[in-house]
């Protein structure tokens, strides 16, 4: 976020450590358990600007509201998919988070469209831990065969739900027409679920 901004003029590969830092603190401290997306990605980059040893930026209200408004956008844009969908499958969400996914999903306002609404804070299980995946089969009461996970991440999303016996989606429209060993299929964004769902 502050890289992408200009704020942080670092390489990537010296910049990845600060934000995995501010992220295994808001995940110790447990600091966000009851947070607003707004108010996690605030503190995260509170956070971060302190270990830049960075004291304070004019423009940081502005910064936290260009991505919640970016994240915002994409939820405007794919929740009319997910109501459409949830009329004929059953939705669930498993999320690593910092124990407020289901506080995300109100202030987004698709929490009843997903049950259940799995964060790995409060399971005791990140992605790709098959405690997790397991733990939506069991709320389910279903195997991995009957079940289509979609994600974004292809470390932690598709390989871990692959690995638990799902039929895995990577969103990804970097590698859209290729292939991957652990994905089924590869679809460029959210609003393709519907026709490759289609029977």
């Amino acid at each position: 976020m502050l890289k992408s901004n200009g704020v942080v003029r670092l390489p990537l590969e010296d910049y990845s450590p600060i934000f995995a830092t501010a992220n295994r603190w808001m995940l110790e401290t447990g600091i966000c358990k009851e947070s607003t997306y707004a108010d996690t990605v605030r503190t995260h980059l509170e956070k971060q600007l302190d270990l830049l040893a960075v004291r304070s930026i004019q423009d940081l209200a502005q910064i936290t509201g260009q991505f919640c408004a970016d994240a915002e956008l994409a939820i405007a844009r794919n929740s009319g998919i997910l109501r459409s969908l949830s009329r004929t499958y059953r939705l669930g969400i498993v999320s690593n988070n910092y124990g407020n996914t289901h506080g995300w999903c109100v202030g987004f306002g698709i929490e009843d469209l997903l049950d259940p609404i799995l964060d790995s804070t409060i399971v005791g299980a990140r992605k790709p831990n098959p405690a997790i995946f397991e733990n939506l089969l069991s709320r389910w009461n279903t195997n991995g065969s009957s079940v289509i996970f979609v994600g974004d991440n292809y470390d932690l999303d598709i390989i871990g739900a692959k690995e638990a016996g799902f039929t895995t989606v990577w969103i990804s429209a970097e590698c859209t027409g290729q292939t991957a060993r652990a994905a089924d299929y590869i679809v460029p964004s959210v609003c393709e679920l519907p026709a490759l769902l289609r029977p």
